[in-house]
């Protein structure tokens, strides 16, 4: 998170939106296989060791307001996988007592492993990571 006033992950918030992006992420790369499997195809590798940082911010509401790939990660079906999850995704509202009405996060979408495995196994090749 952004800001260095509030204490997201005492107050649990972090975890919850953590494991909301995940899901939504998981299911963004099963849904999108094939995408994967054609990139590597042109490429002639099957192997990802890719990473991108993208910044969001989320609203009062839990709404996620914008998304903005920083860095990406040459992958294009990662970084729409990881940009797409995050437009999706239905976080928590920000705690009561958080002082403003938004708050950017940056975070890293890492993918590693072999591509033939991602239908079978997502969960175990990928992650991502920032808060």
């Amino acid at each position: 998170f952004e800001g260095n006033d509030y204490d997201f992950v005492k107050k649990g918030y972090a975890s919850q939106a953590y494991y909301a992006i995940l899901r939504a992420w998981y299911r963004r790369l099963y849904a999108m296989a094939d995408r994967f499997e054609q990139w590597a195809f042109a490429r002639g590798s099957w192997m990802l060791d890719h990473r991108n940082q993208i910044r969001f911010v989320i609203g009062r509401s839990g709404q996620i307001v914008r998304v903005d790939l920083v860095n990406g990660s040459q992958c294009e079906p990662l970084d729409v996988s990881a940009t797409d999850a995050l437009r999706e995704v239905i976080l928590p509202p920000l705690p009561a007592d958080f002082p403003r009405t938004e708050e950017g996060v940056l975070v890293t979408f890492i993918a590693s492993g072999d591509i033939h495995g991602m239908r079978s196994d997502p969960q175990l090749r990928y992650a991502y990571y920032g808060y």
